[in-house]
This record gives structure tokens, C-alpha cells and sequence, in this order.
């Protein structure tokens, strides 16, 4: 007779934690995973293609930090791209009987599955990575996200199934874009605001004319 050890399941397998930050956490990706498009085995329905990610709280802005160190999953939905004509609104209840074999297959065709322009998804990768991303100047791979940062509202979830998720609408950069050089123009009105709140420019002022004085105020402004 073989003798079988009992061990405890980790942690990670129980039920998220649900968390209210409406102050905004700092957060990191841990993980991140792709799963493409599927009908359900069983019932029939349409599963969507999702990237599902692993956040650690970093810091949760606040003075007893209770939920530094916590770890929740938020998924962030792809969309079928909108040339092939499907209506997003009934893809939400789509079942594998309401589509052709050619439909089908479309459907379960990840190259069909596209970041779209304003989802939840697309505000997280254009706080992430910038203007190369919101100028299309680069392919979103999933695996890239693991270890990236940010800031975000995390709320609790509602459904039966506990958990958190993070609000689509408040991502923000740890490390926002250094401004950008300043132009010639603008040097030129600080240069000639600097000069107009110095004492020496009393005195400089006497041996300009009216008209003269009011044109280095125009600069100013």
C-alpha cells in the first residue's frame, strides 16, 4: 500500500481579494496571459479573446497600506476587428448556432481579435508605452506586459464570483513623458519676462519710448 501525503492548495487558487481603492493604487502586472476566442464545450456560447493579468497592489495610497502586497486578476476584453461586420452588442450573447461554419471559423481566428481604439485595453497600452503606441508604430504582445507599472482606481467586484478590477478610465504613468523642448517663441517670452521683472528694467524703461515699451509688453504676453 502506497502511502498518498495531503498538502495544502497556494493561495493564488482561492478567491481574489475584493478591494476598494477609489484614491488610486500603484500596481504592477505579475503576470500576463492571452486566451483566444472558443465556443464553450457544453453550451455553445462564445467565449471572446481576452488577456487575463496577475496585478500586485505596489502601494495603495494610503496610511495603513492594508492592501499593499495583494494580488487580483483583471481581464481586458480584444474585439473582433469591425471590417468583418459583426455587431459587438450581440457577440455579448452569441451562441455557435447563430453563425455559419465560414463565421465560425472567422471567429475563432485570433488574427481577428484586435486592440481597439478607446476599450479598456487600449487606455492601459497607451499609458504603458506612449506615443509608439498611439501612433501605431508597434505590435502588442501580451508576454511584454509582465513586470510594467501603473496607477489605477481598483473597485470590487459585484457578480457572485468575489474579486477586483481596475477602472478603465483611471490609468495613469508611473513615469509620465518629459516635457518637450521648449520652442524659440516661448524662450523668447520668458527671456523677455525675466527682463520685465528686474529692477534694471526701470531703469531701462526711461530711455525707451511709449511705443517701444508697449511692444516688449507684447512679447511678455
Amino acid at each position: 500500500m502506497v502511502a498518498i501525503r495531503k498538502t495544502k492548495a497556494k493561495e493564488e487558487f482561492g478567491p481574489d481579494p475584493s478591494l476598494d481603492l477609489p484614491q488610486g493604487a500603484h500596481l504592477k502586472v505579475m503576470s500576463a496571459k492571452l486566451f483566444a476566442p472558443k465556443f464553450h464545450q457544453e453550451t455553445g456560447d462564445l467565449w471572446k479573446s481576452v488577456v487575463s493579468c496577475k496585478l500586485q497592489v505596489v502601494d495603495d495610497r494610503t496610511a495603513d497600506g492594508d492592501a499593499d502586497g495583494l494580488e487580483f486578476f483583471d481581464t481586458f476584453e480584444l474585439k473582433v476587428d469591425e471590417e468583418l461586420g459583426y455587431d459587438d452588442k450581440k457577440l455579448k450573447e452569441a451562441n455557435i448556432r447563430d453563425f455559419t461554419k465560414e463565421q465560425r471559423e472567422e471567429l475563432l481566428n485570433q488574427d481577428n481579435w484586435t486592440v481597439r481604439t478607446g476599450i479598456k485595453l487600449d487606455n492601459l497600452l497607451n499609458v504603458l508605452y506612449g506615443e509608439v503606441w498611439i501612433k501605431g508604430e508597434m505590435a502588442f504582445d501580451p508576454d511584454d506586459l509582465e513586470g510594467k507599472e501603473f496607477i489605477a482606481k481598483v473597485h470590487p467586484r459585484t457578480g457572485k464570483k468575489p474579486g477586483s478590477y481596475t477602472g478603465w478610465e483611471t490609468y495613469m504613468s508611473i513615469n509620465p513623458p518629459k516635457k518637450k523642448k521648449k520652442s524659440k517663441v516661448q524662450e523668447a517670452q520668458e527671456e523677455a519676462a525675466k527682463v520685465a521683472d528686474s529692477p534694471a528694467s526701470e531703469e531701462a524703461s526711461e530711455d525707451l519710448t511709449k511705443a517701444e515699451w508697449a511692444q516688449a509688453k507684447e512679447v511678455v504676453r
